[in-house]
């Protein structure tokens, strides 16, 4: 029995961004598609430093295997359908906990994993978000 993916999120080749479009067709209409060229910009570097073990990196790559990459993707490269985490500023870092475990965006489809990832489970983490 197969298994099916959330979103399937994975950019369409090196460097390709999902459109995001959506077409409406109508019988006998005319108009044309224009192409729409979108620009990704560099993925800034981290504004902070975290002083962390092997271990804990490795835990916190488990973590987001099970619990993030199916919507924001493996290695957290987006295909564009939800927010790319590598673009997070400092005001969405300092909401981590309410974003991911509060619920805070739920409304625009982040479901909340406060049942699932409890704050002991974040190491040092917890203490910068």
């Amino acid at each position: 029995m197969g298994r099916t993916t959330t979103l399937a999120n994975r950019a369409i080749g090196k460097g390709k961004i999902g459109n995001g479009r959506l077409a409406v067709f109508s019988i006998g209409g005319t108009a044309k598609l224009e192409r729409v060229e979108r620009t990704v910009p560099p993925v800034p570097m981290p504004t902070f430093k975290l002083a962390v073990s092997r271990h804990e990196i490795d835990e916190g790559s488990n973590l987001f295997a099970t619990f993030c990459s199916r919507c924001h993707g493996n290695d957290a490269v987006s295909s564009g359908l939800v927010p790319d985490l590598r673009y997070t500023n400092e005001s969405m870092h300092q909401a981590f906990q309410q974003i991911v475990r509060g619920g805070a965006l739920r409304e625009l489809g982040m479901p909340s994993f406060s049942e699932d990832l409890t704050s002991d489970r974040f190491g040092p983490l917890r203490d910068i978000f």
